[in-house]
Formats: structure tokens, C-alpha cells, sequence
């Protein structure tokens, strides 16, 4: 189990406890620690679970460099993605490594949050952009897709995946769904698991972007460029352009909300974000 974490306190602990608890063994719990410097509390309680926990330090914060150095770092033949905000049940690992056994290549976790409803199907990424269905569903189904909050993968489907991209960097969007996506273009089996379950509390303190309000990220340039980057790197350009033409009519909308018509204009944001969506798929290609 691999727990990236950044500046979050009472809410890694809580998680902490979760994993501890977890009645299938062994177990190995990876936590990949971004966090300067933690309260007392939090130091004495990672220090009192030392012999059962990994705790690595990385300086750069960022939750793909953290989530592959979980994947070079983790042993195991099942590798378990969580965040450092969510709570779970005992069983909770069981029901991924039960998905496993059954076959799976890449298990997608149901993913609970305060005060949202059960959808009616698994999330699904259509060939035209655009996302269908949810992470509370309540049904096991297939999935192309994932959420970085719950999911494991097989260490042999991720030695054919290799790691997250970094090209996606600074308010961090799609970074799991492309790794999701990648899996699915390479044919491995991908189940969403509905009794792999967990509960995502979505703290307000800590994480890369937590003092971002939710209404202005959208206005952040790293965002829309790893949106763009995403569809670049996996749409034909005439969707690509259909995305653009949505992402053009989010911005005037939130723009309205926010009473920024002066000073925020869309297809300046857009257009910069392309160039450096464009430029980075650049660099990957000439990598490959």
C-alpha cells in the first residue's frame, strides 16, 4: 500500500490507523512523506509505527513523483494507491487483492464522499472526452479509468505501464485517469470494484493545492494545461478542438460567477495552456 502524503496531520493518522488495522497480512505500507516539517503529535505517532511502516522522504512535492516512487519502492505483487484524507475498513486491501485473484490486472475502488450519491454506473472515459458515471457506484463493473485515491495494480501490469507521467505537474488533473487510459490502450483488464471501498474526506489542510479555493481552479494555468495535455496526448484533434470549445465555455461561466469579466480572458488562458500542452507532448514523443 502506497499513501503519498503532503502537510496533512490528524487526517494521515486517522488513515494510518485505517491501514494498520487491515486484517489481511502481510502487508506493507509505503508512506511517501512531501511534508517539511509535522506537528509533534503526528512525529511521535509515526515514530511509535516505525517497525511497521515505510516512511520515505522526498523533498519535491508532487503526487506523481510520490506515487512512483512508491512503484519502484514497493515489493509486493499487488500495489495499493491511496490518499492520505481517506478512511477504510479492515478489509479493505482483501477486496482488492480478492479482485486480483479473480483476475484483474487493475482494480478501481469505490471512492465515497461526504454528501454525494450512488451512481447509476462505473466511471467511463467516452471516445469523445467526456466522462460517464462515477466512483460511488455500487455495482462491480468494468472500468477504463482511474482515480488516484483508490486503486491497485499487479506489479507485472505495471512494469508494462511503467510509471505516472510528470509531464503533468503544479494543480494535478488527469494524471490518474491517463494512467488509467494507458492501461486500457495496452489490453489489461481493469475492474471497477465495488467492495474495495473507502471514504474520501477531501481536507481542506494540506495537499498540493488545498488552499486553492474549488471555484478558481479552473483559472489556474497548470490545470488547464494538463487538461490539454491529456487530450492531446490520447484524442484526435478533432476532439481535442470539441474539448477546447468546453473548456472555453467553463471559463466564461466561472468567470461570470467570480465577477472577473475584465480581467480573465478565456481564450488567452487556453491558448497558452495549448502551447505548453503541445510543447510538453513534444518532449515525450522525442523521449519514446
Amino acid at each position: 500500500m502506497v499513501i503519498p502524503t503532503y502537510r496533512r496531520e490528524e487526517t494521515l493518522v486517522a488513515c494510518l490507523r485505517c491501514a494498520l488495522d487491515q486484517s489481511y497480512r502481510p502487508l506493507e505500507i509505503i508512506v511517501v512523506d512531501q511534508t517539511e516539517s509535522h506537528k509533534t503529535s503526528t512525529i511521535e505517532f509515526l515514530d511509535s509505527v516505525r517497525d511497521r511502516i515505510r516512511l520515505i522522504h522526498i523533498a519535491t512535492p508532487g503526487a506523481v513523483e510520490a506515487r512512483n516512487c512508491g512503484l519502484r519502492e514497493a515489493g509486493g505483487e499487488i500495489i495499493i494507491f491511496i490518499d492520505d484524507d481517506t478512511t477504510f475498513g479492515p478489509d479493505f486491501v482483501s477486496a482488492h487483492v480478492a479482485a486480483h485473484r479473480r483476475g484483474a490486472d487493475v482494480v478501481q475502488g469505490r471512492v465515497m464522499e461526504p454528501g454525494r450519491g450512488v451512481s447509476h454506473r462505473a466511471q467511463w472515459v467516452l471516445p469523445w472526452l467526456r466522462v460517464v458515471g462515477s466512483n460511488t457506484h455500487d455495482q462491480t463493473s468494468p472500468t477504463n479509468t482511474l482515480t488516484g485515491c483508490n486503486f491497485s495494480i499487479s506489479r507485472n501490469a505495471a512494469r508494462q505501464v511503467g510509471e505516472f507521467d510528470a509531464g503533468f505537474s503544479g494543480v494535478l488533473i488527469h494524471e490518474d485517469a491517463d494512467y488509467g487510459v494507458r492501461c486500457y490502450k495496452i489490453g489489461l483488464k481493469m475492474i471497477f470494484d465495488a467492495d474495495a471501498f473507502l471514504m474520501h474526506h477531501r481536507d481542506a489542510v494540506g495537499g498540493v493545492d488545498a488552499t486553492m479555493k474549488a471555484a478558481m481552479r479552473i483559472f489556474e494555468p497548470s490545470v488547464l494545461r494538463n487538461e490539454l495535455y491529456f487530450a492531446r496526448k490520447h484524442f484526435n484533434v478533432l476532439v481535442v478542438w470539441q474539448y477546447k470549445w468546453r473548456l472555453a465555455r467553463r471559463l466564461r461561466r466561472a468567470r461570470a460567477k467570480a465577477g472577473l469579466l475584465e480581467s480573465v480572458s478565456p481564450r488567452q488562458l487556453l491558448r497558452q495552456a495549448d502551447r505548453e500542452a503541445r510543447a510538453l507532448l513534444k518532449v515525450r514523443n522525442q523521449s519514446d
